[in-house]
């Protein structure tokens, strides 16, 4: 029998998706001749009161995009507030928007890039306990951990000597990564209604550890390095397998992960670098990006009556967020439209 307190919250979902903007929808917005195009078809939707108050001169992408995500934030917040039995759940999954920030701000340091509060995604002080403001304000990567000593990402400390030694942020953004799904994927089993929910959320930590391989190997990290910054927990694809693929010659790491669901993802990526290659890392972050929403509009279909829907709806609605980034940075700065639809995910 289900939850009455589950159907609510999928019942309530349900409600909330119709007013996505489908990605086919944002395909027919690539093709405008401006971002203010853009910016007009914007009115028919949930960003129309905001981007109505956006004089016609002062529209450019950095203000729309404050919008979208500002939207992405309030949906996510709001079915944290629906009286559902799995709030507590749903509030740490929304931490992603915290560690998204201190993401950010740790990639901008490390090349010495000016950041502040209107690059973030907007959190209200009530949604995250790191003060970020002194975070912007850190004069380096080293002193962004140190400042994070008493919060949940206290073990970002300890590597900063891996982190200076190689280079690159993947290191802490891979211990980042641990700290997230290590509370959540503790909660997943803890679900009145969990199957659906731990196939999104493990998919997700699955690609996370995939993905750090494949950018540390591109960094000639050494192998068993790489398998300390692994998280600490493992769905589809364990430890095992992602040992195998990490010590694996290129032409044979995508065999090693056979057993698992993404062999054949892995093998495209490798397809575009290989290892000792940095230049294409982005283009494998978004080859991930598209096969994991995928999963969730896959789910949005099939999986209408359960708790997966309403992640699902969420994935959906951060999807849509980065899309219309996607599409008004690209109309800022005049990138092709074949380009942008290719990149739009959906």
């Amino acid at each position: 029998m289900k939850n009455p307190k589950i159907t609510y919250l999928v019942t309530r979902t349900h409600g909330l998706k119709t007013h996505l903007i489908r990605p086919e929808e944002i395909q027919v917005m690539a093709k405008a001749k401006s971002l203010k195009e853009v910016a007009d078809s914007l009115l028919k939707s949930e960003y129309a009161e905001e981007v109505s108050k956006i004089p016609a001169k002062e529209i450019d992408a950095s203000t729309l995009e404050r919008i979208f995500l500002k939207k992405l934030v309030e949906r996510f917040y709001f079915l944290v507030s629906i009286p559902s039995g799995v709030q507590d759940f749903l509030r740490e999954y929304s931490k992603r928007f915290e560690v998204e920030n201190i993401r950010r701000i740790i990639r901008a340091k490390h090349v010495g890039e000016t950041i502040e509060e209107g690059n973030l995604i907007p959190l209200a002080r009530e949604y995250t306990l790191v003060n970020f403001p002194a975070l912007l304000k850190a004069n380096d990567v080293a002193e962004v951990a140190a400042l994070l000593r008493e919060t949940a990402y206290v073990s970002l400390t300890e590597k900063l000597d891996l982190y200076k030694k190689y280079g690159t942020t993947l290191v802490l953004e891979a211990c980042l990564d641990d700290v997230y799904f290590g509370k959540l994927w503790e909660m997943v089993d803890k679900l009145p209604d969990k199957k659906e929910v731990k196939q999104l959320v493990g998919t997700e930590m699955d690609l996370k550890n995939l993905l750090t391989v494949i950018g540390l190997r591109m960094r000639n990290v050494e192998p068993a390095l790489i398998e300390e910054m692994l998280t600490s927990s493992f769905y589809e694809a364990e430890r095992r397998h992602l040992t195998s693929f990490m010590r694996a010659g290129i032409k044979d790491a995508a065999d090693a992960l056979v057993a698992t669901p993404y062999a054949k993802l892995v093998e495209e990526a490798l397809s575009l670098t290989h290892w000792g290659e940095k230049a294409l890392f982005s283009e494998v972050e978004k080859l991930f990006r598209k096969e994991f929403y995928g999963k969730a509009f896959k789910m949005l279909r099939e999986n209408p009556f359960n708790m997966g829907f309403a992640l699902a709806y969420l994935l959906a609605c951060e999807c849509e967020a980065k899309n219309l980034v996607t599409l008004s940075v690209g109309k800022d700065l005049k990138i092709g439209d074949e380009k942008i639809q290719k990149d739009i995910i959906g």
